[in-house]
């Protein structure tokens, strides 16, 4: 295999190539032959502005059987916005034979970090057909919206260091839109100035249907 690592002008690229070589498991008629195989994968990344980034990755497995080829193409951002607030996003799509359409994946988030005041909104969407051979996702067809917030202040009162509030909403559906999943927690944690903490968290979840891992 191959892995180079580096700069070419503005951007910090990344290239992996790896081949395996052909192995039977098994034998008789119950044996099993994996393919020789070929794995690349290229990224690269330019830093532009104040702490922020924009990339793209592509990935790529070959062998003798076509079925079994597939390929990647994405592309990454990262931007950072005045007032601690940060824009991150990205779009991905594969290419497997037998597969045709809706083989997208894409996810846009928008957030705060501050000191006092902390949150983020964040969506995504895996269709059905997007096929990652190099990678892993929990399950395809979902669509997911997650909310975050929290509260931290510093009272410094009362032996107190710290108090920080959270919430989480979390809600999940496929492609028609169907409940899968619901979730919310609540948080509250305070901190000593003798660095004991109490903490007390009220959760619900929701599942519908069990999820099928890939």
């Amino acid at each position: 295999g191959v892995r180079l690592q580096g700069k070419v002008g503005d951007y910090d690229v990344g290239v992996l190539n790896i081949t395996s070589k052909e192995k039977t498991f098994g034998s008789g008629a119950s044996a099993e032959v994996l393919p020789e195989t070929n794995y690349s994968v290229v990224r690269a990344k330019q830093n532009f502005g104040q702490r922020s980034d924009i990339g793209f990755m592509f990935t790529n497995r070959v062998n003798g059987q076509r079925a079994d080829n597939n390929q990647a193409l994405g592309f990454d951002t990262n931007i950072s916005l005045p007032q601690e607030f940060a824009f991150r996003g990205y779009f991905a799509r594969t290419f497997t034979p037998g597969m045709h359409g809706s083989a997208n994946s894409i996810a846009t988030s928008i957030g705060r970090r501050g000191r006092l005041l902390s949150g983020f909104v964040k969506g995504f969407r895996i269709e059905k057909n997007f096929n990652p051979a190099l990678g892993f996702m929990e399950r395809d067809d979902v669509n997911r919206l997650t909310t975050y917030v929290a509260v931290s202040p510093r009272p410094r009162k009362w032996g107190i260091r710290s108090i920080s509030n959270s919430a989480v909403y979390s809600y999940t559906a496929d492609q028609a839109f169907s409940l899968l999943e619901r979730y919310y927690n609540f948080t509250s944690t305070i901190e000593t100035e003798s660095n004991d903490t109490f903490s007390h968290t009220i959760y619900s979840w929701f599942l519908h249907q069990p999820i099928p891992l890939k």
